[in-house]
């Protein structure tokens, strides 16, 4: 699975208060799920946040004043874009449980902030990348 679906599987879960699920067996294996996606997501956000800030120490002066950009920080910008890109792009082996995604809809078990429309697409795409059946 692509590290930048893990990601975002993981932001997902993270909106879901899965110690409030009723169903045991459900919350382990959303438990056990959470913390596999989390430790690939916390790796590649650490790695994309080095790539940024070398990126911003190495051309300090040029994000200071952008009247000093030229063709070499264009390119360098493009050829950080493209480390990022890479970083989301890369294929990681994770073995995801599945639970029902019935249990999923019921709107107390989201974070507050999560409004009740998301609450369908977020599951559907949990649905979709083999977390929820």
């Amino acid at each position: 699975m692509k590290t930048g679906i893990i990601c975002t599987i993981e932001r997902i879960l993270s909106g879901i208060r899965i110690n409030r699920l009723p169903d045991k067996a459900a919350k382990s294996v959303l438990l056990k799920d959470y913390l596999a996606v989390r430790k690939v997501a916390k790796d590649a956000e650490a790695e994309k946040r080095e790539i940024v800030t070398k990126f911003q120490s190495d051309w300090k002066e040029e994000m200071d004043d952008p009247s000093r950009r030229g063709d070499a920080f264009a390119q360098a910008e493009q050829d950080a874009e493209k480390a990022l890109s890479e970083v989301e792009g890369r294929e990681v082996e994770i073995s995801l449980g599945k639970v029902n995604a019935e249990a999923l809809y019921e709107p107390d078990l989201w974070a507050e902030d999560i409004l009740l429309a998301q609450i369908p697409g977020s599951i559907d795409f949990l649905i979709e990348n083999g977390v929820a059946e």
